[in-house]
C-alpha cells in the first residue's frame, strides 16, 4: 500500500487502486513520522476547470495549473456556525461559546441532509434549521462564488463542495455550469493517482501548512470511501468502515434528528428502527448510514444507498440482473429471495433491489433485526 500527501498537508493511502484520505499533517509534523516511506503526490487534478474548496481556502485549477487562490474555506464556514450557535444562546458574536470546530462542521454537513439539528452545549441543546444555517453560510459561500470563472463549465471538489448551498449560489450567480465531483474529498488524489504523478521527493523537505493540532489529525478529513465510478456493486467493507469511522470522530449520531414518519434523503423513504439514530452520510452519493443510539463506535451499522440506473429494470430486468452479476466480485455467492439479491462480504450482509430506474441497497453489519425493518420500508419517494 502506497502513501500519499498533496500539498505537503492531505495524507491519503492507495489500496487496491483507491484513494482514501487518512488526514490533514498538523504543523511541524514530518509526514514520514506519520507514515514511513510515505511519497509526494503531485495534484495536478482533473483536466478543465477545477474548483478546489478546502479547509483552509479555495483554488482554482486550469488543467492543472493554479489560476485563482481565494482565502475563504471549510473553517470561515465553521467559525459562522460557532458564531450562529453563540447567538443562539444569547453570547452575541464577540463571545463564542466552546463549541468544537469538528463539531461545528458536523452541524454543518448534517444540515445538508435534515431540516434541523441539535446542538449540545455549555447553556443547553440548542436546535438549529437549515433555513438559519444557510443564512450563516451565505455570506461567505457567496463571496468565494463572486471570485469564481463564468462562462465555462466548473468541477466542485474538496470537502466544501459538498454544501448543498455552493451550488445553488453559483446557479444563482451565472456561474458554470457547475458540477460537483463524485467523490470531492479524494477528487485530486484520485486524479493524481490516474495521471501517474508521484513524485519521489522527500517528505521533510515538503514546506508544512498550519493545521489541526496532532490530536485531531485522524478527524480533520476523514473521506467516505465510495464505489469506483460507473460500478453500482457496493465496495461494502470500505463503505462500512469509512462511514462508522465519520461518526466516531465527529459524532454525527448526536446531530441528526429522525422524523416520527421516518426518514426522507436522496429520493427514498425508509422507518428508522428503534434504538437507532441516522448518524450521517454522503450527500453526493445517495447514501446514509444508520447506527445504534449513543454508540458511534459500535460495531453494528446499516448503509443505504440509491444508485440511478440509467434505464427502467421494470422493462429490463435481465439487464438489470445481469450487470449486478458482472459488476459482483469473481466468486462471490448470490442468492435470491423475494426481490431482493442478498451477498456477503466480510461481515457486512448486502441486500439488493431494484425499483424501476433505480438500484436500492442496504448493507448490514451487526444488525439481522434492524436491518429487516430498513429493507421492509425502503421505497423511493417521488
Amino acid at each position: 500500500m502506497s502513501v500519499l500527501v498533496v500539498d505537503g498537508r492531505r495524507v491519503a493511502e492507495v489500496r487496491d487502486g483507491r484513494v482514501e484520505l487518512l488526514g490533514v499533517l498538523p504543523a511541524g509534523v514530518q509526514a514520514t513520522a506519520f507514515r514511513p516511506g510515505a511519497r509526494v503526490v503531485a495534484a495536478a487534478g482533473p483536466p478543465g476547470m477545477v474548483v478546489d474548496l478546502g479547509a483552509g481556502g479555495t483554488r482554482v485549477r486550469h488543467d492543472g495549473r493554479v489560476v485563482a487562490a481565494i482565502p475563504l474555506g471549510g473553517r470561515d464556514l465553521d467559525r459562522a456556525v460557532q458564531e450562529l450557535v453563540a447567538e443562539r444562546i444569547g453570547r452575541g458574536r464577540a463571545a463564542l461559546p466552546g463549541l468544537p470546530e469538528a463539531e461545528a462542521r458536523a452541524v454543518r454537513e448534517a444540515l445538508s441532509l435534515c431540516p434541523a439539528a441539535t446542538v449540545d452545549t455549555a447553556a443547553g441543546p440548542v436546535r438549529v434549521t437549515r433555513e438559519e444555517l444557510g443564512a450563516a453560510l451565505a455570506p461567505v459561500l457567496a463571496a468565494i462564488v463572486a471570485r469564481l470563472p463564468r462562462g465555462r463549465p466548473l468541477l466542485l471538489v474538496g470537502g466544501v463542495a459538498r454544501t448543498p448551498l455552493l451550488a445553488e449560489l453559483c446557479d444563482a450567480a451565472g456561474v458554470g455550469p457547475v458540477r460537483v465531483a463524485e467523490r470531492p474529498e479524494t477528487a485530486l488524489l484520485e486524479s493524481a493517482l490516474v495521471e501517474s504523478t508521484l513524485v519521489e521527493t522527500p517528505l521533510e523537505t515538503t514546506p508544512l501548512e498550519s493545521g489541526p493540532a496532532p490530536a485531531d489529525l485522524a478527524g480533520a478529513a476523514v473521506a467516505l470511501p465510495a464505489p469506483p465510478p460507473r460500478s453500482r456493486t457496493p465496495r461494502v467493507l470500505a463503505v462500512a468502515a469509512g462511514l462508522l469511522a465519520a461518526v466516531a470522530l465527529l459524532g454525527l449520531g448526536t446531530l441528526l434528528p429522525v422524523p416520527a414518519d421516518g426518514l426522507v434523503a436522496h429520493g427514498y423513504r425508509l422507518a428508522v428502527p428503534p434504538g437507532w439514530v441516522h448518524a450521517g452520510g454522503a450527500p453526493e452519493l445517495r447514501r446514509v448510514l444508520l447506527a445504534p443510539a449513543g454508540q458511534p463506535d459500535a460495531t453494528a451499522a446499516i448503509v443505504v444507498e440509491r444508485t440511478p440506473l440509467g434505464y427502467d429494470a421494470d422493462v429490463e430486468p435481465a439487464r438489470a440482473a445481469a450487470e449486478l452479476r458482472a459488476l459482483a466480485p469473481p466468486g462471490l455467492a448470490l442468492w435470491t429471495e423475494g426481490e431482493w439479491t442478498r451477498y456477503r462480504e466480510g461481515d457486512v450482509e448486502w441486500w439488493v433491489r431494484f425499483d424501476r430506474t433505480d438500484q436500492l441497497a442496504v448493507g448490514c453489519r451487526a444488525a439481522a433485526q434492524a436491518c429487516a425493518v430498513v429493507r421492509d420500508s425502503l421505497v423511493r419517494d417521488r
